[in-house]
């Protein structure tokens, strides 16, 4: 029952709500950001690019995130969106982006009229009785911990919240629970039999690649919100690592 951060796995979450919000005709993944969030900048990214991270919008938010560990809130993360880079032609190729997902998660709030967290809860963690997944941590929750790479002193990591980014990398949950969601992910159809959370058909839409990692080998890419990486033998890994302050995590299934 020990909770743990799994960081960017998070995603996979957020981008199964992106493509609730499709199911349900509130959005179609071509849309423009713009037609469904009042941006001051790159409105005319895709939803469909920013889920598969060839937006070309740059890595973090504008300002210093990992050096201060301060997050902008919602209104902050708008704000400033002007001065954020679009770093690649929109298209072109991979470049990793969790300001794409913070506003994917934006994106969610305002088509479901609450906050990410909530629809979160609501149609995706109560459906498949993930319970022991949380945004905020519990009393269950583990420290993670930096070791020094030169004196082997272990240095308790603070607890970041990572308030609008929360929809890239917020979630605490425990190795039953991402047990179950790999078994959701792999074979949506077992785990979620009336398709409560997602079709499965949907499941393998999300699945197919859209850009891949590197233009030379080719051994990884990127569906809507999930990590493809290709084993031996036709087989294919899908899922999402993940890292935090003092935590790593990694969540794949053929």
């Amino acid at each position: 029952d020990t909770r743990f951060r799994i960081g960017s796995i998070t995603k996979t979450f957020t981008a199964v709500l992106v493509l609730q919000c499709r199911d349900d005709g509130l959005l179609d993944l071509d849309d423009a950001l713009a037609k469904h969030v009042d941006v001051p900048a790159h409105g005319d990214l895709t939803i469909a690019r920013l889920l598969a991270h060839n937006a070309g919008l740059q890595r973090e938010p504008f300002g210093d995130v990992w050096d201060s560990m301060r997050t902008p809130d919602d209104a902050e993360l708008l704000a400033t969106l002007d001065r954020a880079e679009r770093v690649l032609p929109s298209g072109r190729r991979m470049h990793y982006s969790n300001l794409a997902f913070a506003l994917l998660g934006r994106l969610v709030a305002e088509k479901r009229g609450t906050t990410w967290a909530q629809a979160l809860g609501e149609r995706v963690l109560g459906p498949l009785g993930l319970a022991a997944t949380t945004v905020e941590p519990t009393s269950r929750a583990t420290a993670g911990y930096l070791v020094d790479a030169y004196s082997d002193h272990a240095r308790r990591e603070p607890v970041m919240d990572c308030r609008a980014l929360g929809p890239a990398a917020q979630l605490w949950s425990t190795a039953g629970d991402m047990a179950r969601w790999a078994a959701f992910l792999a074979d949506p159809g077992a785990v979620d039999p009336a398709g409560a959370v997602l079709k499965v058909s949907t499941l393998s839409e999300m699945r197919w690649p859209r850009t891949v990692s590197d233009e030379a080998r080719w051994s990884a890419a990127f569906g809507l919100g999930l990590l493809i990486v290709p084993q031996r033998d036709r087989i294919v890994h899908i899922g999402h690592d993940g890292a935090m302050p003092g935590f790593l995590a990694g969540l794949f299934v053929a």
